[in-house]
């Protein structure tokens, strides 16, 4: 397993083991997984009805081959993630009592998806572009990465995100 892919998986180990802190903390928590050489994700979490942590946002960022191997920093709180590694930024959010999703700085409405795809994802932010791949029922959270989980069941993401 090479350093990008340990460091992954530990931030997924994390995020679902370290519960929300204080009472202005929204949401449960949030993960990470590098998929391939050109595809990482990143997601939320928050509560269900019966209280069971639940997929709430599933981003898929592609850039050129081996553009996540690097050192990143992990910064998160809540259903707010950020990765940032030099001038490279990758932000994750999500308010389901607003249903909104922040992606890269950008606002989105949970009601027209839930799942999107990051083009470019190696460039400056005024360069990539953020598609949405529409709205599926996620997985959750197991012993497989959420994001590995939603492309097994939904071929229509998978044929999207190569």
């Amino acid at each position: 397993m090479t350093k990008t892919n340990r460091f992954f998986a530990i931030l997924v180990l994390y995020c679902a083991l370290v519960p929300s802190l204080g009472e202005e903390t929204k949401g449960v928590g949030v993960g990470a997984y590098p998929l391939s050489a050109k595809t990482v994700s990143m997601w939320t979490l928050d509560l269900d009805a019966d209280g069971k942590s639940k997929p709430t946002v599933l981003v898929y960022f592609k850039g050129s081959a081996g553009w996540h191997k690097r050192r990143w920093e992990m910064k998160s709180q809540g259903t707010s993630q950020r990765l940032s590694s030099g001038d490279l930024v990758l932000e994750v959010s999500s308010d389901k009592e607003k249903g909104i999703a922040v992606i890269q700085g950008r606002e989105f409405k949970l009601a027209k998806g839930n799942v999107y795809l990051v083009h470019d994802a190696d460039k400056p932010h005024s360069v990539e572009r953020i598609q949405t791949l529409g709205i599926f029922e996620l997985p959750y959270p197991s012993e497989s990465p959420v994001a590995l989980e939603a492309l097994r069941i939904h071929p229509g993401i998978l044929e999207k995100v190569p």
